[in-house]
Protein backbone atom coordinates (compact mmCIF):
# COMPACT_ATOMS: atom_id res chain seq x y z
CA UNK A 1 0.00 0.00 0.00
CA UNK A 2 2.81 2.42 0.91
CA UNK A 3 4.55 1.71 -2.40
CA UNK A 4 1.30 2.30 -4.27
CA UNK A 5 0.85 5.71 -2.61
CA UNK A 6 4.45 6.62 -3.31
CA UNK A 7 4.04 5.67 -6.97
CA UNK A 8 0.93 7.84 -7.17
CA UNK A 9 2.85 10.74 -5.64
CA UNK A 10 5.76 10.33 -8.05
CA UNK A 11 3.53 10.05 -11.11
CA UNK A 12 1.33 12.92 -9.98
CA UNK A 13 4.21 15.23 -9.17
CA UNK A 14 5.88 14.36 -12.46
CA UNK A 15 2.66 15.27 -14.28
CA UNK A 16 2.06 18.46 -12.29
CA UNK A 17 5.65 19.64 -12.44
CA UNK A 18 5.64 19.19 -16.19
CA UNK A 19 2.93 21.89 -16.30
CA UNK A 20 3.93 23.83 -13.19
CA UNK A 21 6.36 26.75 -12.98
CA UNK A 22 10.03 25.79 -12.79
CA UNK A 23 10.62 27.98 -9.72
CA UNK A 24 8.93 30.59 -7.55
CA UNK A 25 10.12 33.40 -9.80
CA UNK A 26 8.36 31.85 -12.74
CA UNK A 27 5.26 31.22 -10.62
CA UNK A 28 5.16 34.93 -9.76
CA UNK A 29 5.45 35.83 -13.45
CA UNK A 30 2.61 33.47 -14.44
CA UNK A 31 0.47 34.76 -11.56
CA UNK A 32 1.05 38.34 -12.61
CA UNK A 33 0.14 37.62 -16.23
CA UNK A 34 -2.94 35.53 -15.41
CA UNK A 35 -4.12 37.68 -12.48
CA UNK A 36 -4.27 34.59 -10.28
CA UNK A 37 -2.86 34.01 -6.80
CA UNK A 38 -0.14 31.41 -6.18
CA UNK A 39 -0.80 28.28 -4.16
CA UNK A 40 2.43 26.91 -2.73
CA UNK A 41 2.56 23.39 -1.36
CA UNK A 42 5.57 22.18 0.63
CA UNK A 43 5.66 18.39 0.81
CA UNK A 44 7.78 15.43 1.87
CA UNK A 45 7.69 12.50 -0.61
CA UNK A 46 7.42 9.96 2.22
CA UNK A 47 4.69 11.85 4.12
CA UNK A 48 1.47 9.80 4.15
CA UNK A 49 -0.76 12.89 4.16
CA UNK A 50 1.20 14.35 1.25
CA UNK A 51 0.60 11.08 -0.57
CA UNK A 52 -3.12 11.27 0.21
CA UNK A 53 -3.21 14.85 -1.10
CA UNK A 54 -1.40 13.78 -4.28
CA UNK A 55 -3.91 11.01 -4.86
CA UNK A 56 -6.87 13.36 -4.42
CA UNK A 57 -5.29 16.14 -6.46
CA UNK A 58 -4.78 13.66 -9.31
CA UNK A 59 -8.25 12.12 -9.23
CA UNK A 60 -10.79 14.48 -7.66
CA UNK A 61 -12.69 16.78 -10.03
CA UNK A 62 -13.50 19.29 -7.27
CA UNK A 63 -9.83 19.86 -6.50
CA UNK A 64 -8.87 19.90 -10.19
CA UNK A 65 -11.40 22.69 -10.77
CA UNK A 66 -10.20 24.62 -7.71
CA UNK A 67 -6.58 24.45 -8.83
CA UNK A 68 -7.53 26.16 -12.10
CA UNK A 69 -8.16 29.34 -10.09
CA UNK A 70 -4.56 29.49 -8.83
CA UNK A 71 -1.01 29.07 -10.04
CA UNK A 72 -0.21 25.84 -8.24
CA UNK A 73 3.44 25.30 -7.34
CA UNK A 74 4.33 22.21 -5.25
CA UNK A 75 7.82 21.98 -3.74
CA UNK A 76 9.71 19.03 -2.29
CA UNK A 77 11.34 20.34 0.91
CA UNK A 78 14.27 18.00 0.34
CA UNK A 79 15.23 19.84 -2.84
CA UNK A 80 17.08 23.14 -3.01
CA UNK A 81 14.28 25.66 -3.50
CA UNK A 82 11.83 23.89 -1.20
CA UNK A 83 14.42 23.79 1.56
CA UNK A 84 15.52 27.40 1.09
CA UNK A 85 11.96 28.77 1.12
CA UNK A 86 10.79 26.74 4.11
CA UNK A 87 11.78 29.35 6.69
CA UNK A 88 10.21 32.25 4.80
CA UNK A 89 6.92 30.39 4.54
CA UNK A 90 6.93 28.98 8.09
CA UNK A 91 7.39 25.32 7.22
CA UNK A 92 8.39 23.15 10.17
CA UNK A 93 8.04 19.40 10.73
CA UNK A 94 4.41 18.76 9.76
CA UNK A 95 3.41 18.28 6.12
CA UNK A 96 1.98 19.25 3.72
CA UNK A 97 2.04 23.02 4.23
CA UNK A 98 -0.02 25.29 1.97
CA UNK A 99 0.41 29.04 1.47
CA UNK A 100 -1.84 31.11 -0.77
CA UNK A 101 0.13 34.15 -1.96
CA UNK A 102 -0.27 37.11 -4.27
CA UNK A 103 1.81 37.51 -7.41
CA UNK A 104 4.65 39.03 -5.37
CA UNK A 105 4.79 35.98 -3.09
CA UNK A 106 3.21 37.77 -0.11
CA UNK A 107 1.18 35.41 2.06
CA UNK A 108 -2.62 35.66 1.99
CA UNK A 109 -3.40 32.52 3.97
CA UNK A 110 -1.40 29.67 5.48
CA UNK A 111 -2.51 26.24 6.67
CA UNK A 112 -0.88 22.96 7.59
CA UNK A 113 -1.99 19.41 6.86
CA UNK A 114 -4.28 17.52 4.52
CA UNK A 115 -7.12 15.27 5.68
CA UNK A 116 -9.69 15.14 2.91
CA UNK A 117 -11.12 16.92 -0.13
CA UNK A 118 -13.86 18.84 1.71
CA UNK A 119 -11.52 20.38 4.30
CA UNK A 120 -8.99 21.37 1.65
CA UNK A 121 -11.78 22.86 -0.47
CA UNK A 122 -13.05 24.86 2.50
CA UNK A 123 -9.57 26.18 3.36
CA UNK A 124 -8.77 27.23 -0.19
CA UNK A 125 -12.19 28.75 -0.91
CA UNK A 126 -12.06 30.72 2.34
CA UNK A 127 -8.63 32.07 1.40
CA UNK A 128 -9.73 32.93 -2.14
CA UNK A 129 -12.90 34.68 -0.95
CA UNK A 130 -10.95 37.57 0.59
CA UNK A 131 -7.45 37.58 -0.92
CA UNK A 132 -5.89 40.33 1.19
CA UNK A 133 -2.25 39.76 2.07
CA UNK A 134 -1.16 39.50 5.69
CA UNK A 135 1.11 42.49 5.09
CA UNK A 136 -1.88 44.59 3.98
CA UNK A 137 -3.96 43.38 6.90
CA UNK A 138 -1.32 44.65 9.33
CA UNK A 139 -1.38 48.03 7.61
CA UNK A 140 -5.17 48.10 7.95
CA UNK A 141 -4.89 47.11 11.61
CA UNK A 142 -3.24 50.41 12.43
CA UNK A 143 -5.63 52.65 10.51
CA UNK A 144 -9.03 50.91 10.56
CA UNK A 145 -9.17 47.79 12.74
CA UNK A 146 -12.15 45.49 12.30
CA UNK A 147 -13.08 42.30 14.17
CA UNK A 148 -12.74 40.22 10.99
CA UNK A 149 -9.25 41.52 10.27
CA UNK A 150 -8.10 41.07 13.86
CA UNK A 151 -9.38 37.48 14.00
CA UNK A 152 -7.78 36.64 10.65
CA UNK A 153 -4.41 37.92 11.89
CA UNK A 154 -4.83 36.09 15.19
CA UNK A 155 -5.50 32.80 13.37
CA UNK A 156 -2.53 33.39 11.09
CA UNK A 157 -0.14 34.04 13.98
CA UNK A 158 -1.44 30.97 15.77
CA UNK A 159 -0.84 28.91 12.60
CA UNK A 160 2.76 30.05 12.19
CA UNK A 161 3.60 29.64 15.89
CA UNK A 162 3.66 33.32 16.89
CA UNK A 163 1.53 32.60 19.93
CA UNK A 164 2.16 35.75 21.96
CA UNK A 165 1.09 37.88 18.99
CA UNK A 166 -1.93 35.63 18.46
CA UNK A 167 -2.96 36.03 22.10
CA UNK A 168 -2.62 39.82 21.90
CA UNK A 169 -4.81 39.89 18.80
CA UNK A 170 -7.46 37.68 20.38
CA UNK A 171 -7.49 40.08 23.34
CA UNK A 172 -8.22 42.91 20.90
CA UNK A 173 -11.00 40.81 19.40
CA UNK A 174 -12.38 40.21 22.90
CA UNK A 175 -12.67 43.99 23.22
CA UNK A 176 -14.99 44.05 20.21
CA UNK A 177 -17.03 41.01 21.21
CA UNK A 178 -16.96 39.49 24.67
CA UNK A 179 -16.91 35.70 24.64
CA UNK A 180 -15.27 32.81 26.47
CA UNK A 181 -14.22 31.22 23.15
CA UNK A 182 -11.76 34.07 22.63
CA UNK A 183 -10.62 33.71 26.20
CA UNK A 184 -9.88 30.03 25.65
CA UNK A 185 -7.99 30.80 22.42
CA UNK A 186 -5.91 33.33 24.37
CA UNK A 187 -5.26 30.65 26.98
CA UNK A 188 -4.24 28.04 24.38
CA UNK A 189 -1.80 30.44 22.75
CA UNK A 190 -0.32 31.47 26.09
CA UNK A 191 0.13 27.77 26.88
CA UNK A 192 2.08 27.26 23.65
CA UNK A 193 4.11 30.42 24.24
CA UNK A 194 5.00 29.35 27.79
CA UNK A 195 5.90 25.85 26.57
CA UNK A 196 8.34 27.43 24.11
CA UNK A 197 9.79 29.74 26.77
CA UNK A 198 8.34 32.87 25.12
CA UNK A 199 6.04 33.86 27.97
CA UNK A 200 6.04 33.57 31.76
CA UNK A 201 4.14 30.95 33.74
CA UNK A 202 2.48 33.78 35.69
CA UNK A 203 1.06 35.32 32.53
CA UNK A 204 -0.10 31.89 31.40
CA UNK A 205 -1.94 31.28 34.68
CA UNK A 206 -3.65 34.67 34.37
CA UNK A 207 -5.10 33.55 31.03
CA UNK A 208 -6.33 30.35 32.73
CA UNK A 209 -7.93 32.44 35.50
CA UNK A 210 -9.74 34.50 32.86
CA UNK A 211 -11.29 31.39 31.28
CA UNK A 212 -12.52 30.05 34.63
CA UNK A 213 -13.80 33.48 35.75
CA UNK A 214 -16.06 33.59 32.69
CA UNK A 215 -18.03 30.67 34.19
CA UNK A 216 -19.11 29.50 30.75
CA UNK A 217 -20.09 26.01 31.86
CA UNK A 218 -18.28 24.70 28.77
CA UNK A 219 -16.91 21.26 29.73
CA UNK A 220 -14.25 21.35 27.02
CA UNK A 221 -12.92 24.71 28.18
CA UNK A 222 -13.07 24.00 31.92
CA UNK A 223 -11.43 20.57 31.71
CA UNK A 224 -9.03 21.86 29.06
CA UNK A 225 -7.75 24.44 31.54
CA UNK A 226 -6.99 21.74 34.11
CA UNK A 227 -5.31 19.38 31.65
CA UNK A 228 -3.25 22.02 29.84
CA UNK A 229 -2.18 23.86 33.00
CA UNK A 230 -0.97 20.53 34.43
CA UNK A 231 0.97 19.71 31.25
CA UNK A 232 2.72 23.10 31.15
CA UNK A 233 3.32 23.04 34.92
CA UNK A 234 5.09 19.69 34.57
CA UNK A 235 7.41 21.15 31.98
CA UNK A 236 8.36 24.23 34.02
CA UNK A 237 8.37 22.51 37.42
CA UNK A 238 5.40 24.36 38.95
CA UNK A 239 2.93 21.56 39.71
CA UNK A 240 2.46 22.94 43.22
CA UNK A 241 0.17 25.60 41.74
CA UNK A 242 -2.31 23.48 39.78
CA UNK A 243 -5.02 22.38 42.23
CA UNK A 244 -7.25 25.41 41.66
CA UNK A 245 -7.23 24.61 37.94
CA UNK A 246 -7.90 20.87 38.34
CA UNK A 247 -10.84 21.14 40.73
CA UNK A 248 -13.31 22.99 38.43
CA UNK A 249 -12.86 20.28 35.79
CA UNK A 250 -13.32 17.55 38.40
CA UNK A 251 -16.52 19.23 39.62
CA UNK A 252 -18.04 19.78 36.16
CA UNK A 253 -17.48 16.16 35.08
CA UNK A 254 -18.27 14.49 38.40
CA UNK A 255 -21.90 13.62 37.66
CA UNK A 256 -21.60 12.99 33.91
CA UNK A 257 -22.21 9.52 32.51
CA UNK A 258 -20.88 9.86 28.95
CA UNK A 259 -17.54 8.21 28.21
CA UNK A 260 -15.73 11.41 27.23
CA UNK A 261 -16.63 13.15 30.51
CA UNK A 262 -15.68 10.07 32.52
CA UNK A 263 -12.29 9.89 30.77
CA UNK A 264 -11.65 13.58 31.45
CA UNK A 265 -12.68 13.14 35.08
CA UNK A 266 -10.26 10.24 35.50
CA UNK A 267 -7.38 12.22 33.98
CA UNK A 268 -8.00 15.12 36.34
CA UNK A 269 -8.44 13.13 39.56
CA UNK A 270 -5.36 11.02 38.78
CA UNK A 271 -3.27 14.17 38.37
CA UNK A 272 -4.79 15.62 41.52
CA UNK A 273 -3.76 12.49 43.40
CA UNK A 274 -0.25 12.66 41.98
CA UNK A 275 0.56 16.36 42.25
CA UNK A 276 -1.72 17.71 44.99
CA UNK A 277 -2.11 14.75 47.34
CA UNK A 278 1.39 13.44 46.54
CA UNK A 279 -0.07 9.94 46.23
CA UNK A 280 1.82 8.33 43.34
CA UNK A 281 0.48 4.85 44.03
CA UNK A 282 -3.07 6.21 44.19
CA UNK A 283 -2.65 8.02 40.85
CA UNK A 284 -1.34 4.86 39.17
CA UNK A 285 -4.24 2.86 40.63
CA UNK A 286 -6.79 5.36 39.29
CA UNK A 287 -5.23 5.23 35.84
CA UNK A 288 -5.10 1.43 35.71
CA UNK A 289 -8.69 1.11 36.90
CA UNK A 290 -9.82 3.46 34.13
CA UNK A 291 -8.31 1.17 31.48
CA UNK A 292 -10.76 -1.62 32.26
CA UNK A 293 -10.30 -5.33 32.76
CA UNK A 294 -7.58 -7.24 30.89
CA UNK A 295 -5.92 -3.97 29.83
CA UNK A 296 -2.48 -5.54 30.21
CA UNK A 297 -3.26 -7.70 27.16
CA UNK A 298 -4.66 -4.93 24.93
CA UNK A 299 -1.79 -3.19 23.06
CA UNK A 300 -3.55 0.15 22.63
CA UNK A 301 -4.30 0.34 26.35
CA UNK A 302 -0.97 -0.81 27.78
CA UNK A 303 0.90 1.45 25.35
CA UNK A 304 -1.23 4.42 26.45
CA UNK A 305 -0.37 3.55 30.07
CA UNK A 306 3.35 3.56 29.20
CA UNK A 307 3.02 7.02 27.65
CA UNK A 308 1.00 8.29 30.62
CA UNK A 309 3.75 7.16 33.00
CA UNK A 310 6.47 8.72 30.83
CA UNK A 311 4.70 12.09 30.74
CA UNK A 312 4.57 12.10 34.54
CA UNK A 313 7.97 10.47 35.10
CA UNK A 314 6.53 7.73 37.33
CA UNK A 315 6.55 3.92 37.29
CA UNK A 316 9.10 3.96 34.46
CA UNK A 317 10.15 0.35 34.99
CA UNK A 318 6.63 -0.83 34.17
CA UNK A 319 6.35 1.75 31.39
CA UNK A 320 9.52 0.35 29.80
CA UNK A 321 8.13 -3.18 29.87
CA UNK A 322 4.83 -2.17 28.28
CA UNK A 323 6.46 0.00 25.58
CA UNK A 324 8.76 -2.91 24.69
CA UNK A 325 5.76 -5.21 24.54
CA UNK A 326 3.92 -2.77 22.25
CA UNK A 327 6.82 -2.83 19.77
CA UNK A 328 6.60 -6.60 19.47
CA UNK A 329 3.05 -6.50 18.12
CA UNK A 330 3.33 -3.37 15.96
CA UNK A 331 3.51 -3.15 12.19
CA UNK A 332 6.66 -1.78 10.58
CA UNK A 333 6.83 1.86 9.53
CA UNK A 334 5.77 5.12 11.13
CA UNK A 335 3.66 3.58 13.90
CA UNK A 336 6.47 1.31 15.09
CA UNK A 337 8.82 4.29 14.89
CA UNK A 338 6.56 6.30 17.21
CA UNK A 339 6.55 3.48 19.78
CA UNK A 340 10.34 3.17 19.54
CA UNK A 341 10.65 6.90 20.22
CA UNK A 342 8.46 6.50 23.32
CA UNK A 343 10.71 3.67 24.51
CA UNK A 344 13.82 5.78 23.79
CA UNK A 345 12.34 8.61 25.86
CA UNK A 346 11.71 6.15 28.72
CA UNK A 347 15.32 4.95 28.50
CA UNK A 348 16.50 8.56 28.51
CA UNK A 349 14.35 9.38 31.56
CA UNK A 350 15.89 6.39 33.36
CA UNK A 351 19.42 7.47 32.48
CA UNK A 352 19.91 4.63 29.99
CA UNK A 353 21.37 6.82 27.27
CA UNK A 354 23.09 4.03 25.31
CA UNK A 355 19.81 2.13 25.04
CA UNK A 356 18.05 5.40 24.13
CA UNK A 357 20.52 6.03 21.28
CA UNK A 358 20.19 2.51 19.92
CA UNK A 359 16.38 2.70 20.06
CA UNK A 360 16.27 6.11 18.34
CA UNK A 361 18.43 4.69 15.55
CA UNK A 362 15.90 1.90 15.10
CA UNK A 363 13.08 4.48 14.99
CA UNK A 364 14.86 6.39 12.23
CA UNK A 365 15.22 3.18 10.21
CA UNK A 366 11.43 2.81 10.45
CA UNK A 367 10.76 6.45 9.50
CA UNK A 368 13.89 7.78 7.73
CA UNK A 369 12.32 11.05 6.54
CA UNK A 370 11.40 12.25 10.02
CA UNK A 371 13.77 15.12 10.78
CA UNK A 372 12.42 15.47 14.33
CA UNK A 373 13.65 11.98 15.19
CA UNK A 374 17.11 12.82 13.86
CA UNK A 375 17.19 15.94 16.02
CA UNK A 376 16.21 13.91 19.10
CA UNK A 377 18.97 11.39 18.35
CA UNK A 378 21.55 14.17 18.09
CA UNK A 379 20.40 15.62 21.43
CA UNK A 380 20.78 12.26 23.20
CA UNK A 381 24.15 11.62 21.56
CA UNK A 382 25.38 15.04 22.65
CA UNK A 383 24.34 14.36 26.23
CA UNK A 384 26.10 10.99 26.11
CA UNK A 385 29.21 12.54 24.53
CA UNK A 386 28.79 10.61 21.25
CA UNK A 387 29.84 12.40 18.07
Amino acid sequence: MKRAFLLILILYCSSVLAQAPANLGQAKSVANQSNKPILLEFFQPDCEFCQLAAQDFANNDTIKTLLKSVVYYPMDVNLAEGESLSTSYYVENTFPVFALCDSAGEIISHWTGYINVSLFERSLKEALSNPITIKSRYEMLGSSPTPDNIITLAKYNNEIGENVKAAELYRRAEGFQKGSDYLFKIFENMADATWKGKSSFKQFLQSADDVLAAKSGNITNVTGVGIIVTRVARKVGRTDEIDKYLQPGIDITGNKEDKRSKDLHTTLIADQALYVKKDTAGAISIKKESLGSDWENIPQKFYSFAKWCLERNIDLDEAENFASKAIEGSTEGKFRASILVTLADIYKARGKNTEAINTMELAILQDPQNSYYKTKLTEIQTKQGVK
